[in-house]
């Protein structure tokens, strides 16, 4: 009888179990990358004269996979979602004879929120013979999102306007940086990277872009691996003063269309209504909230009357570099006469205070094969942003002040044309990307401490 009991109960355990159905919970979430386990047709398969594509992953994907699908050349489709496998619908037939690419981009995530490690590329052809140039490489920068490598056919000297006409072929980037582009023929290419933000497949005004340093060429499906530092787009518009006000009868505030990096202290005047009486300028200051306003501090007072303010060419430039647009612009405000208590400030303070915790690196700058006239020698936060640079040439002292305690790389802009800054190109008229080198070196600045000694040597590192 007790045996009976036992053996019942064990059944109406396991059945009960059974009749659980649903995902499981419990346990700490999967990390890891959702992938393209299976395709319909194979990879580089031929004679595809199939309507259907299929792409079976890894682990359950969101809904918004659904999104990141593309096929080079254009085929008009749609896509029906699974959860872990997803059927595109072809709209018409394939063409004959052609290699076919369809892309995943990276816009996505498995059930636990984890995104793809990098971008999937299916190829297959409806011929008897696959394309099998191949274009692949890295990219580097502080976020990868939104990040897609365009690749253009070079074949004649005019080169599609991408701002205006969407590439023939792109491929998203991954998370780690990396892209592969398949099913290429051989030929000579022009490759960029562009933070594609709004997905529209186009190089828009506002967003991150970089050329590759030289054409790519495809040769018995091979090609070099290239590296694209996509940056966001050159600001070439001068600031310029939105509006003055009156603080006390000694301190002007002035409000800057962006922040301001520098100011030139006898680029402001101030004078009454009539012009007859001037009002000195004594000193410069940065607002304490905000880098696009700056405080004017009068030697005279002011009164309750109609003041101009006049600026001269190059009286102030913005974060770039760019000087003001508004030459000899005048502004009219209503002085003030309320008593002034803001102990009077010297022109220094126009800078920002280093910090106490900040380090100094000196070093020496050196390139035995003198690649450049010009250098720009950039320390690299974890993040893979520039956080100091300095103009440099062969054999020149460097020095780095105020940077922050951490670790940081080195690399070295080959500065071509001089102007002290990362070019990262052009696409009209087609412009390549600077060169630059990273140093096999990582420096290490702790608080409040001087690193002398380090040696900057480009020597014989390839870019």
């Amino acid at each position: 009888m007790r045996m009976a009991f036992l053996i019942a109960l064990c059944c109406a355990l396991l059945l009960g179990g059974c009749a659980q159905t649903g995902a499981l919970t419990g346990g700490p979430a999967d990390s890891t990358a959702p992938t393209v386990v299976m395709s319909v047709p194979a990879a580089r398969s031929t004679y595809v004269r199939t309507k259907t594509i299929r792409l079976v992953f890894s682990d359950y994907v969101e809904r918004s996979v659904r999104s990141q699908l593309r096929i080079q050349p254009s085929v008009p489709f749609s896509v029906s979602y699974a959860g872990d496998e997803i059927d595109v619908e072809l709209r018409q037939p394939l063409a004959d004879s052609t290699t076919y690419i369809v892309t995943l981009g990276t816009q996505y995530t498995s059930r636990y929120g984890t995104p793809p490690a990098e971008g999937y590329t299916l190829v297959f052809s409806t011929g008897n013979t696959i394309d099998t140039g191949i274009v692949a490489g890295k990219v580097v920068a502080a976020s990868m999102s939104g990040i897609e490598v365009f690749c253009l056919p070079a074949e004649s000297d005019t080169l599609p306007d991408v701002r205006l006409v969407s590439p023939m072929y792109r491929v998203a980037v991954g998370s780690n940086g990396a892209f592969r582009l398949e099913g290429l023929r051989d030929g000579v290419y022009r490759i960029a990277a562009v933070r594609d933000a709004n997905g529209n497949g186009l190089l828009d005004a506002d967003e991150d872009f970089a050329t590759a340093t030289s054409a790519i060429t495809v040769r018995g499906g091979l090609a070099p691996q290239i590296t694209l530092r996509p940056v966001p787009p050159v600001d070439s518009l001068g600031p310029y003063i939105r509006r003055a006000r009156a603080l006390t009868s000694r301190a002007v505030e002035l409000q800057a269309s962006e922040r301001i990096g520098s100011t030139r202290p006898f680029g402001f005047a101030v004078a009454d209504s009539s012009g007859l009486r001037t009002v000195r300028v004594d000193t410069i200051l940065f607002s304490r909230d905000s880098r696009d306003r700056l405080i004017l501090r009068l030697r005279d007072s002011l009164d309750t009357g109609s003041f101009r303010l006049t600026l001269a060419d190059s009286a102030f430039a913005d974060e770039a570099g760019n000087v003001n647009i508004d030459t000899l612009r005048t502004l009219t405000f209503v002085g003030s006469d309320r008593p002034d208590s803001i102990v009077r400030r010297t022109v220094s303070d126009t800078t920002s205070k280093r910090s106490s915790d900040d380090g100094i690196i000196l070093g020496v700058f050196t390139d035995s094969l003198r690649r450049s006239p010009f250098y720009l020698l950039r320390l690299i936060d974890p993040k893979g942003a520039p956080v100091r640079a300095a103009a440099v040439q062969h054999g020149a002292a460097v020095r780095f002040d105020s940077v922050p305690p951490g670790e940081y790389r080195v690399d070295v802009v080959l500065d071509r044309n001089g102007n002290g800054r990362y070019d990262a190109g052009n696409v009209r008229p087609w412009t390549d990307a600077e060169d630059v080198v990273a140093l096999p070196i990582t420096l290490q600045v702790r608080p409040r401490w001087t690193q002398e000694g380090v040696r900057f040597d480009v020597g014989k590192i390839e870019p």
